[in-house]
């Protein structure tokens, strides 16, 4: 997938043996996995508020940068082999975000992807600070707000397809639209170079970098 070795384990991601249940066979088979760790702030501010514009100014902290101290509430479990094989450990655990633990305390931009190999590779190749959602392109669960509330430019990088841009127009009226913005991986205008003709256009953000697209184009237009 094109992610070095120092970036998965700047992400935390990890690799084992777990057993699912395989409907097609009814037996339980042990699967090669990949661990994506979820990462909620100790101190995370409790305010509901869904977005940085409804916080008035003048309660806006100013000088050093909060400190935050980050804990793994939950993993993500995945087969390498087949995608069918997926689970949520510790089933009904708290939703964290995968990926917020490399944010720098004094950020005030983040970019938000679908997948974990799309935050990765965003990170990988602009040195953005870059988290996925915690289970695909609907999942931005209301108590994950506060966790946002400190940035004042949010990235969306949804895949360009019908569900992930659904996910993403929903996402920026959560978040505020004032501070948002939409990043598309296949418009070709988006592009200082021309597609290649012949192949696909990328339709996510690991999809560029395997493609070799300077990944920093995108979030400039």
């Amino acid at each position: 997938r094109g992610i070095s070795k120092e970036t998965a384990q700047k992400y935390q991601v990890g690799a084992g043996f777990f057993n699912f249940f395989d409907e097609q066979t009814s037996q339980s088979k042990a699967q090669l996995c990949l661990t994506f760790p979820m990462f909620r702030p100790r101190n995370m501010p409790s305010s509901s508020s869904s977005s940085a514009e409804k916080i008035p100014k003048s309660k806006k902290k100013t000088g050093p940068a909060q400190e935050y101290t980050y804990d793994i509430v939950r993993h993500k479990i995945r087969s390498i082999h087949d995608k069918r094989f997926m689970k949520l450990d510790p089933i009904g655990g708290q939703w964290g975000l995968f990926g917020f633990n490399t944010v720098p305390n004094d950020a005030t931009e983040i970019i938000i992807t679908e997948g974990e190999f799309d935050a990765m590779a965003v990170h990988q190749k602009t040195g953005k600070p870059a988290v996925s959602l915690p289970n695909g392109c609907r999942s931005l669960p209301v108590d994950l707000l506060p966790m946002l509330e400190r940035f004042d430019k949010v990235y969306l990088w949804m895949d360009d397809d019908a569900p992930g841009q659904q996910g993403a127009e929903q996402f920026a009226q959560k978040l505020g639209i004032g501070r948002t913005l939409l990043v598309h991986s296949s418009l070709e205008e988006n592009y200082s170079q021309p597609l290649d003709k012949n192949k696909k256009p990328p339709k996510d953000a690991n999809d560029a970098l395997l493609a070799g697209i300077d990944l920093n184009d995108l979030l400039l237009k």
